[in-house]
């Protein structure tokens, strides 16, 4: 789809540090594990990288993609922007929840073909230039639009795949926020908790 996206990557360490292939074909035949972010009913395919699965529907708003190295692509072009009093905004609860569930998710699908931590955690968002951050509007304050085609934010490198996915992606959603003019995500208490402030 052509709309503003969200772009999660998980990617072993180990990837890098050595020739890794890992076999792909159970979870080719098993593809439970590796359905895409924000997708009810999806197909899957066999591909030189991989395998890959991908929303039904043309054009393709999801998919994720499962590398032989343990490369974990996952991308959703239908939960970043939607129109709110006419202006394009990002519904700041429900991306950060697809992603906040989403994660935990790689991280077992990771350890389903053998691989280990560390890794490295990378979320981008693209096509986002003029994106508000949806906000109550009783807090006064909009912010400001982004004015950025993407928001490629710093990697986090996660040294167990039991890492709450909340202490992984709270810095990266604060970053989202700050580029909309907010000090931090609004949707996490003082001890780093996801709690979905309206």
């Amino acid at each position: 789809m052509d709309s503003p996206k969200v772009v999660l990557h998980c990617i072993p360490l180990e990837s890098f540090a050595s020739a890794m292939q890992y076999d792909v074909l159970p979870i080719y035949e098993n593809p439970a594990s590796l359905s895409p972010m924000g997708t009810t009913a999806w197909n899957r395919r066999l591909n030189l990288n991989g395998v890959l699965t991908f929303g039904p529907q043309e054009p393709c708003a999801s998919y994720t993609q499962l590398y032989r190295n343990g490369t974990l692509e996952a991308i959703q072009g239908r939960i970043l922007a939607h129109e709110h009093e006419n202006r394009m905004v990002i519904p700041s609860v429900a991306y950060e929840q697809y992603t906040l569930q989403y994660l935990p998710r790689c991280f077992r699908l990771l350890e389903e073909i053998g691989a280990t931590a560390p890794v490295v955690v990378a979320l981008a968002l693209l096509k986002t230039t003029g994106l508000y951050m949806g906000v109550n509007n009783l807090w006064g304050d909009s912010g400001y639009p982004i004015d950025s085609d993407s928001l490629i934010l710093p990697e986090i490198v996660v040294e167990s795949l039991t890492t709450p996915a909340n202490q992984v992606l709270k810095p990266l959603f604060d970053f989202v926020w700050n580029a909309c003019g907010f000090p931090s995500s609004s949707n996490f208490d003082a001890d780093g908790n996801w709690v979905a402030r309206r």
